[in-house]
């Protein structure tokens, strides 16, 4: 199952949120967002079956789950837009993330940290998202996974 890290932002602070991407095609035709998303997260699924089909992609047939963890916690805003997006370009085989493999990291060497986040704009496009730059500001351990699919992206 593909993993694509963003964030959520709590004040000033962000906190990793993983979105999983699970198909299932031998269900009817449905997508599902789990995780404690607001209108805005569950309405994200209609922007990124606008972008991916304005792209050439379909939305793939069948039941697609889309779960935002840690769900504990509220998911607010666009900014999950391209991370779904990306996630279910993962699950249909357009985008292969990279093997995890720890070994490729020397002992005491920080991991790489990446984490998508960008709301989506007319045509595929990807609009910027409201606190892109608190990640990238200098954040350990917590935010560093193998098997990322991409840089975040500070708003303009």
């Amino acid at each position: 199952m593909p993993k694509v890290r963003s964030f959520l932002l709590q004040g000033i602070d962000a906190q990793v949120v993983e979105i999983e991407v699970d198909l299932d095609d031998t269900q009817l035709q449905r997508e599902v967002v789990v995780g404690l998303p607001d209108a805005a997260v569950r309405e994200s699924l209609e922007r990124v079956r606008s972008a991916m089909a304005n792209t050439g992609y379909p939305m793939p047939p069948g039941r697609t789950l889309i779960n935002l963890a840690p769900a504990d916690v509220r998911k607010e805003g666009p900014m999950y837009d391209l991370p779904i997006a990306v996630g279910v370009l993962s699950v249909m085989g357009v985008i292969h993330q990279p093997a995890r493999s720890p070994s490729r990291r020397a002992a005491g060497t920080p991991r790489q940290s990446r984490q998508l986040v960008g709301a989506g704009a007319g045509g595929g496009a990807s609009a910027g998202s409201r606190g892109g730059f608190v990640p990238g500001a200098g954040f350990g351990s917590g935010f560093g996974a193998e098997g990322e699919s991409g840089p975040a992206t500070p708003p303009p």
